[in-house]
This record gives C-alpha cells, structure tokens and sequence, in this order.
C-alpha cells in the first residue's frame, strides 16, 4: 500500500471521528482500505481523541512551546559548538557557515516535533521522548566537564536545569498529554490485541474519564 493511500486512510478516518463515529466502527469502515489489519488499528488508534484534545488543550500548547523554544535554544548551542571547535581550523566564512548549518538542523529536527505536538499528531510525542532521552546524556557528560573544569567559564547548573531536569519534565509533560489524547494507543500506535483477535480501541466512557 502506498504513502498516498495510507495518508488518505488516516484523512477518512479523522473525518469520521470528527463526526462522531466511534473508533470501533471507524476500523470497520477503513478496513478494506488498507490490506493490513494491525496498520488499519494503528490509524484508528492514533486518532486524537477529541475530549482529550479539549480537556488538554492548554498543557498541549506549553509542551508545544516548551519543544519550539527549546529548538531554538538547541540549535544556537549547536551552532556556537560547532563555530568554536571549526573557528581554528577553517576561515572564518566557511566555519561560519557551516555551524549555521549545522543549528538550522537541529533546530528544524525539534521545531518539527512541536508543530506536529501542536497539530496533535500521534508521532510527535513519540519523537519528543526520544529526542528528550537523547539529551540527557549529553547534557550531563557535558555538566561533567563543566565541574571538572570551573576554568571553561561554562555555568553547570543551568547546564544541568536546561539539559537534564527540562527534558525530564517535558518527558513527563508529553506521556500524560499523549496517555490522555491517544487512549489505548500503545508505544507505536497499535491498540491492544483481545484474545479473540480484534483490537482494542477506547471506549466513550475511557475516552471521557482518561487520567494521566
């Protein structure tokens, strides 16, 4: 099956939630669309719910900011790392040039999965998470450093607020916003399986008393 067919698959089916038909039926409907059962859950499933979009609003739209915002400041750390170790080694207009590069890259990278947590798109918080994780090790080799040697003129505890105890709220931030928009859905997006073989998608009743 296609990206396009797929793509078209997961439109129908947030129309139809739109519409208030439940997830169950939605599967139904899709089903023939697309020739995978499991793919066909995970669309279903990664529908936002929309009780969870209102009731979650506010918290999305700080996780949003915080991700946004922290692009930015991702990428200019990025960018001024990479100027310092290049600056003696190429000319300034190359070294330059480069490290803008370089941040605009990391930047895009976060600033995609806070407009995707914006628009309340079930990878997002999955990408969130796992760039967050990836930060932390980081960040604390790099507070490290930092005490190893006062001399760098580096501040280690904003190092340690920004790089480590920010993405672990944010972390925290993202699981109870995505455990509350997406109920049932699991890690990847596929519901449970019961054990006569059909899916399990959230009910009116879970969808109305989700808690994180």
């Amino acid at each position: 099956m296609s990206r396009r067919q797929l793509k078209d698959a997961a439109l129908r089916a947030r129309a139809l939630s739109d519409q208030g038909v439940a997830k169950p039926e939605i599967f139904k409907q899709i089903a023939s669309e697309v020739q995978k059962p499991l793919m066909a859950a995970r669309i279903v499933a990664s529908i936002p719910s929309p009780e969870g979009m209102r009731r979650y609003r506010r918290m999305n739209i700080v996780l949003a900011t915080l991700m946004m915002l922290l692009a930015v400041l991702i990428g200019l750390a990025k960018a001024a790392q990479v100027s310092a170790k290049l600056g003696p080694e190429l000319d300034p207009g190359t070294s330059a040039v480069v490290a803008t590069l370089l941040g605009l890259l990391f930047f895009g990278v976060f600033a995609s999965v806070s407009l995707s947590i914006f628009k309340y798109k079930y990878g997002g918080y999955i990408g969130a998470v796992v760039l967050l994780l990836l930060m932390i090790p980081q960040s604390l080799s790099a507070t490290m450093q930092t005490l190893a040697d006062p001399s760098s003129g580096a501040l280690p505890l904003l190092e340690l607020l920004l790089g480590v105890l920010l993405p672990i709220v944010l972390i925290w931030l993202t699981v109870k916003v995505r455990n509350n928009v997406f109920v049932k859905a699991r890690l990847f997006g596929a519901p449970r399986k019961k054990p006569d073989g059909s899916f399990e998608f959230a009910t009116a009743f879970e969808l109305r008393n989700a808690k994180g």
